[in-house]
């Protein structure tokens, strides 16, 4: 326990920062909105692509990989639903309590896998994210077109996700990993520098985007979306991943990567598309603060 909280205290540490750089107003709101920008469109599609493209998907366990962390996201949106609908949750709440119980803040855990397990962490966290990514949004962009206010096109809703910086990245890393040829220098020295870059500005713009004062409104699905996606999908993946056999390293990175609190792309992707974009934004709040205690039990148990 103390081994994994000294591990990620270092992450969560620029997290408050940047929350107390933005409550004290000392950089101006166009700079976070412009940081989170260059986050997403460059700098960390930057760090998934060399990291993606340095591994040897060969000598890594890709099919049980993907079953483990398919199975406990497909398993955890059916319950998702049914609990939803057996409530009558209002069609945008629901789609904000769905993407809170799915889409993980990926920022934090390249940071904590990089602390924890190092070279193979991170080749293994990379390999999650090319997985599990492209599912989680296709399912996200599904449930806001079907359940949102907004009524993008399904065509709109492809480019969408064609154009996914994040999904590109992942895509630009494993093409050179399944051929002979690797990138050239120069290009992977840049990509590698840009990637340096990602992980501490992506952690200050986390810190920025919390807002306190969004904890008051509906507790129950504030409660539901927060269950979900810190205790009931991280059990369901470290379950699924023993049943499959996988090594505990790969084990730990999994339930690590279903374990991290919502993702704050989730904001952008619920107001764009009709879901509730207040709700979403006070569960990434409400995850993001939870994940302090519970990330070090979780990988106090499951470290690998």
């Amino acid at each position: 326990m103390i081994a994994a909280i000294g591990a990620i205290a270092p992450v969560f540490a620029p997290i408050v920062i940047g929350w107390g750089l933005k409550r004290q107003s000392w950089l101006p709101e166009p700079f976070w909105l412009g940081a989170e920008r260059i986050v997403y469109w460059v700098l960390f599609p930057a760090l998934l692509c060399i990291s993606l493209g340095s591994i040897d998907a060969s000598s890594m366990p890709v099919a049980a990989t993907a079953a483990a962390l398919g199975g406990a996201i497909l398993a955890v949106t059916a319950g998702a639903l049914v609990l939803a609908q057996a409530v009558s949750l209002p069609a945008p709440q629901l789609t904000s309590v769905v993407q809170g119980c799915l889409r993980p803040n990926i920022y934090i855990g390249f940071a904590v896998a990089a602390a924890l397990w190092g070279g193979p962490g991170l080749a293994l966290f990379s390999l999650a994210v090319a997985i599990a990514i492209p599912l989680v949004n296709l399912i996200a962009v599904v449930l806001l077109t079907r359940f949102g206010t907004a009524t993008p096109s399904w065509r709109e809703t492809a480019r969408q996700i064609a154009v996914n910086p994040i999904i590109l990245g992942c895509l630009a890393g494993i093409l050179p990993s399944l051929s002979p040829a690797k990138l050239p220098v120069p290009v992977a020295d840049t990509l590698k520098l840009l990637g340096q870059a990602s992980l501490p500005l992506a952690l200050l713009s986390v810190g920025a985007s919390l807002d306190f004062t969004l904890l008051k409104g509906a507790p129950g699905s504030l409660l539901a979306a927060s269950f979900g996606k810190l205790v009931a999908l991280p059990a369901a993946t470290w379950f699924a991943c023993r049943s499959l056999g996988l090594d505990p390293l790969a084990t730990a990175v999994c339930t690590l990567f279903n374990a991290l609190p919502a993702s704050p792309s989730s904001y952008v992707m619920a107001r764009q598309m009709g879901g509730d974009h207040r709700l979403m934004a006070a569960i990434l709040t409400c995850q993001t603060l939870l994940a302090v205690v519970t990330l070090p039990l979780l990988l106090s148990l499951v470290r690998g």
